[in-house]
Formats: C-alpha cells, sequence, structure tokens
C-alpha cells in the first residue's frame, strides 16, 4: 500500500472516528458500524491508521488512542442505538488497565451494542487469551477481523467464543477460484454458525465480488461498494 508522510503537527485530538457500516445481505440492514480511526489535521488533510499510527508512540499512546475512539464512537452511537465496534491495538489486549476501563464502561450498556475487532495476525496464536477477553468483557460483541486463512487457528478463536470473522477479500477470492477449497469454506460457515458466531465478507469493491459473497452464502459484508466509511460530521 503506497502511504504518504504526515507532514504537519498534529496531536490526539486530531484522531477521530469514521464509521462504515456492515450489512446483512438478506435485508440490507446495517448489522452493525466498524469505527475507524483516521487522523483529520488542521488543514483538513486526511490520513490512514497506516499512515499515522508509526509515529503515535508506545503502547500506552495506544491506549490513549483506543479510549478516545471509543469515546467518540460511544457519544455518537448511542443515542441513535447503533451497534458500533473499535479496532484494538496488539498493545491493548494485555493492558489490564484499558481492559478494566472498557469492563466498568460497558457494564451497564446493552450486550453486543458495544464492540471491539482485533486483527486475526495478533491472535492467531491466542486462543487462551482472547477466551479470557471474551469472558472478562461480556458485554461487548468481539470480532476476529482481517481473516486471510482456514486452518485449525481460526477454529480455535470461534471456539474461544467470539462473535464474528471478517474473511478478507483475498481469501474469499482464492476459495471461489479454486474448486477444491469451496468445501473448506462451508466447513468454516457451517462452524461458525454452530457456534453462532457471524461471517462477514471484507473488502466487497464491486459488484462482481459481491455477486461472489452471496453464492457462498454468506450473510454478512462490508466495503466501498456498499458504503465508504462516512464522519460523524456527514451524518
Amino acid at each position: 500500500m503506497q502511504t504518504r508522510a504526515v507532514l504537519e503537527d498534529f496531536s490526539i485530538e486530531h484522531i477521530v472516528p469514521y464509521f462504515q457500516p456492515i450489512y446483512e445481505l438478506e435485508t440490507n440492514c446495517v448489522f452493525r458500524y466498524e469505527c475507524l480511526s483516521r487522523l483529520v489535521t488542521a488543514k483538513d488533510q486526511m490520513y490512514l491508521p497506516s499512515e499515522f499510527l508509526y509515529i503515535v508512540g508506545p503502547a500506552q499512546t495506544n491506549a490513549r488512542v483506543t479510549q478516545r475512539i471509543f469515546e467518540l464512537s460511544s457519544a455518537f452511537c448511542l443515542p441513535k442505538k447503533m451497534n458500533w465496534s473499535i479496532n484494538l491495538f496488539q498493545s491493548d489486549l494485555e493492558n489490564t488497565r484499558l481492559l478494566s476501563w472498557l469492563e466498568k464502561l460497558t457494564l451497564h450498556t446493552s450486550k453486543h451494542l458495544a464492540g471491539i475487532e482485533v486483527s486475526y495476525d495478533n491472535v492467531k496464536d491466542q486462543a487462551e487469551l482472547l477466551s479470557e477477553i471474551v469472558k472478562r468483557l461480556p458485554k461487548l460483541h468481539i470480532t476476529v477481523d482481517n481473516v486471510y486463512e482456514c486452518n485449525e487457528n481460526i477454529y480455535a478463536l470461534i471456539d474461544a467464543g467470539i462473535q464474528a470473522i471478517k474473511l478478507r477479500g483475498e481469501l474469499l477470492e482464492e476459495l471461489n477460484e479454486i474448486n477444491d477449497k469451496t468445501d473448506t469454506l462451508q466447513a468454516l460457515i457451517s462452524c461458525c454458525k454452530k457456534h453462532t458466531c457471524a461471517v462477514i465478507a471484507e473488502h466487497i469493491e464491486n459488484e462482481d465480488s459481491l455477486n461472489a459473497v452471496k453464492k457462498a452464502g454468506i450473510k454478512y459484508a462490508q466495503g466501498f461498494y456498499l458504503q465508504p466509511p462516512f464522519s460523524s460530521n456527514a451524518s
């Protein structure tokens, strides 16, 4: 991915959430929103996380970003009764202070109204840790995103009690193109259904990819073709 250098000075207050819906394809209704971090500078230049997070700082600063995005997302989504999730950093997963903060903040909210997303790369060998987080934060909807392989790791994460997985576009293309791997995808979908774990297709960029997802029997999808992220100011 080509990135740009951030040339302006900025503070953590310039990091804000953008909201991208995940759709239930059968009803065309929004299942929940992913709250994506964006840096918007004083000159209204917008940067993706890959373009600014590397200069944000150490783990404790990552936690501050997580808290800020959670608070801003909550302020926007709760009055509208929107189901929503933020992304956690790898360092957040073992930050006991942050997890306690999330636990306290969601103590009196409706179950699974708020949620977190964790990258598959950060937890693929950490099913036990993820299981502990699921038990500690029962009010949160927990999604493993950016899943790019079907193996024992993802099955262990599903078994840990998460509520959803997101399949990367490249994985879906590979499984759809190779006939002998279609059974692999269907086995994964069946496992998720057994565990009440939603399967979400990511990176829906055109009608062909949307049709392929529907053909595979996947019920939820997200991508620019369906709707790009929007800011709270555009609502």
